[in-house]
């Protein structure tokens, strides 16, 4: 898929079950001049991507979901998307979760089951903190804690 060629007006992009295995940047996109500025939702699950390059993820994203992948490893550039509610991962190559999840801070909704994540300690201390930071997060929001 080349990327460059879908309109920065977009706010949804909704690519599942495409055939998709990678995704083609212009070299030109910069951090100050994302390609796709205002876009809040991109679904790309069911696919075959092992990456999801940086162009494809503005700082304003609201969700994200690359379940049924075979991503290795997350984009690290998720921690500078504040308002990065949705992350759905599920089903992909994962072996571990990468520490600056807990980052995340206004992660409500996250899903990674069926990757192979590495049964150290760690790991599961990780999954669960990240669960337990979320769950904690929307009960505040709704009032019923802290």
């Amino acid at each position: 898929m080349q990327a460059d060629v879908l309109p920065p007006s977009l706010e949804e992009i909704l690519l599942r079950s495409c055939g998709i295995s990678a995704i083609i940047c212009n070299s030109l996109e910069t951090p100050d001049k994302p390609l796709l500025p205002r876009l809040r939702t991109l679904n790309m699950s069911q696919n075959f991507l092992k990456d999801i390059p940086a162009c494809m993820l503005p700082s304003c994203l609201v969700t994200l979901d690359v379940c049924n992948n075979f991503l290795t490893d997350l984009p690290s550039n998720l921690t500078s998307m504040p308002d990065l509610w949705n992350l759905f991962v599920s089903d992909n190559k994962l072996s571990g979760l990468p520490v600056w999840m807990v980052e995340l801070a206004a992660l409500r909704r996250f899903s990674f089951a069926g990757n192979p994540i590495s049964p150290s300690a760690e790991q599961r201390q990780l999954a669960a903190s990240t669960q337990m930071s979320i769950n904690l997060r929307e009960l505040a929001r709704k009032g019923a804690c802290c």
